[in-house]
């Protein structure tokens, strides 16, 4: 798994709202999150050229703009983009860009009978 230095900074703005969210204590939620976070290779966003970050920006103008840098990562590395997002998922599919994988995806890829 690939994600940019963004992922880990939004976590941790957002762990006190993840663990109100989540049935686990927030030791638990901590102790997933690292459990996750040594299997994630994390870029420095300095090391996504720049033409990706730019192009992402684009496509993002009127979707949101929060997400340029893991749309940039992808568009680096052509490495699916994991999202719950519904309003990002739709609005890259209707530009034509059909790189996001859900949840639900994931594990059906994962779990095949």
């Amino acid at each position: 798994m690939l994600a940019p230095q963004y992922l880990l900074d939004e976590v941790e703005k957002h762990i006190d709202k993840i663990i109100l969210l989540s049935s686990l204590t927030k030791q638990e939620v901590k102790a997933e999150f690292a459990f996750l976070r040594e299997r994630i290779k994390i870029y420095d966003i300095k090391a996504i050229p720049k033409k990706y970050l730019a192009n992402a920006e684009e496509i993002l103008r009127d979707i949101d703009t929060d997400d340029k840098y893991f749309v940039a990562l992808n568009l680096f590395t052509n490495h699916r983009l994991w999202t719950g997002d519904k309003v990002l998922i739709n609005g890259l599919k209707a530009k034509g860009y059909d790189i996001c994988i859900t949840t639900t995806q994931l594990k059906k890829s994962l779990y095949k009978k």
